[in-house]
């Protein structure tokens, strides 16, 4: 069976489980007591627009539900990302500009958007 590891609330390791594969997505779960983690992956084509280049688009999504065992509200948290490539483009290229994600989302700059600033800095 086919699993992703994300890092839970205590930034610990956790393994999800595939419980769902369609045509061109996937979903991942995994319940632990009162929480629960999806991360679900997607692949379509965008409907073509006159005089846009065709698009393919892959999205990410990563939700925690926290279920009120206190008569409390339930949490959900949710981060998601979204790659567009147009059609065509070699992977390479579009590999290299996409990891400019990896060196915008860090610790610091997380902090800096959840508490609303827009200064946040590139590493390298």
């Amino acid at each position: 069976m086919t699993t992703l590891i994300i890092h839970d609330l205590a930034a610990a390791n956790l393994t999800l489980t595939k419980i769902n594969q369609d045509a061109y997505s996937g979903e991942f779960f995994k319940r632990v007591g009162n929480t629960e983690f999806r991360v679900k992956v997607r692949h379509t084509n965008e409907k073509v627009t006159k005089g846009q280049p065709a698009m393919a688009r892959h999205n990410v999504d990563l939700t925690c539900s926290v279920f009120a065992t206190d008569g409390g509200p339930n949490i959900v948290r949710q981060a998601y990302f979204i790659l567009r490539q147009p059609m065509g483009e070699t992977d390479a290229s579009f590999t290299n500009f996409a990891k400019n994600l990896q060196y915008f989302v860090t610790d610091a700059n997380i902090a800096s958007l959840i508490g609303w600033e827009t200064d946040v800095a590139g590493t390298s």
